[in-house]
């Protein structure tokens, strides 16, 4: 059986659903295959919670997934990481480290016995690791001493700090969940020849060329023909963005195409946007669509700008938008 190892009730709970597993105990799930074990957060709590279970369940293969702290602004927020060498901090730091099994282009790490919520604390487990979690040293050392290979990847929620928001990351568990799902589909998903690999059709990150694998099998299961669809995506890329944008860009659309709500809400809010358009200003909304605000971006070279930006505030109705927020997405 493969081991399944989360923090947060948040963070699993589109695997328990999605994986048909069963509960066998207090944060504990079953089915044939898996075992998903919910560790509360802390190094401590892993030590009471996950000793047991692999004295108690024939392990194979233990796999980490969660969310995790960035220590460096080089790391961008929900990217994917490979975990390489964990770290501890204890209000100083541990002598033993654990390198887990994991491919080219993975990152160190370093678990924190408590929350980092200041710029100093941040600064100096940063000398260590470029990451910072909760839990993985703890996970390491009692996989280590039963020889258990562990792997684990990380999707990045913030920059860890004075500016972390303990409730807003509490908020989005959901969608730290289906993101970690998707991540983890790609890894899983089987090799059969009829199920080939689909290449990106341009360079991409790692993470990125996660999501797209992901996008990819989503849409083949609805019988589209992913590759025309593809082909008229790329066509109406801008050439003048880099290449990073232009697979940002893709991966967008293709999302959109595997969301109908969300595809709707988009079209409603170009829509609204168009008398934007049409002075050269854009309407910049967060890319999920729940937060009920947007950003209005215009460059003002000359009095005339400036007058059509005024007019523009006369046609913008702040409670059409309001509408669509609120689920008016018929188009």
């Amino acid at each position: 059986m493969n081991l399944l190892i989360f923090a947060h009730r948040g963070e699993a709970q589109e695997f328990i659903k999605n994986l048909a597993l069963k509960s066998a105990g207090k944060d504990l799930y079953l089915n044939e295959d898996f075992v998903l074990l919910i560790t509360g957060e802390g190094i401590y709590e892993v030590f009471t919670k996950l000793g047991p279970v692999l004295g108690e369940y024939p392990i194979k293969k233990a796999f980490n997934l969660g969310i995790a702290g960035a220590l460096e602004d080089t790391i961008g927020l929900d990217d994917f990481h490979e975990i390489k060498t964990v770290y501890c901090h204890t209000g100083r730091p541990l002598f033993q480290s654990f390198t887990l099994d994991h491919q080219k282009g993975a990152l160190d790490l370093i678990t924190s016995d408590e929350r980092v919520l200041s710029n100093t604390h941040a600064i100096e487990l940063s000398n260590f690791a470029p990451l910072v979690d909760r839990e993985l040293w703890a996970i390491a050392k009692l996989c280590n001493e039963k020889s258990i290979p562990l792997r684990s990847f990380k999707l990045i929620s913030d920059m860890a700090g004075g500016a972390t928001d303990c409730f807003d990351l509490k908020q989005k568990a959901m969608e730290f969940s289906t993101k970690l799902l998707e991540f983890w589909l790609t890894l899983e998903q089987p090799k059969h020849s009829e199920d080939s690999e689909v290449l990106p059709p341009m360079p991409m990150s790692f993470t990125q060329k996660a999501r797209y694998k992901a996008l990819t099998k989503s849409i083949k299961l609805s019988d589209l023909d992913f590759k025309a669809l593809e082909e008229n995506i790329l066509n109406d890329i801008g050439p003048s963005l880099t290449a990073k944008q232009k697979a940002n860009a893709l991966l967008d659309s293709l999302e959109l195409v595997t969301n109908p709500v969300k595809l709707a809400t988009k079209t409603k809010f170009d829509k609204l946007s168009t008398p934007a358009s049409e002075i050269g200003a854009k309407l910049i909304f967060d890319k999920s669509f729940e937060k009920k605000k947007f950003t209005l971006q215009m460059e003002i070279n000359d009095q005339k700008n400036i007058e059509n930006l005024s007019k523009l505030a006369d046609k913008l109705k702040f409670s059409d938008f309001e509408k669509v927020w609120n689920g008016d997405v018929d188009v």
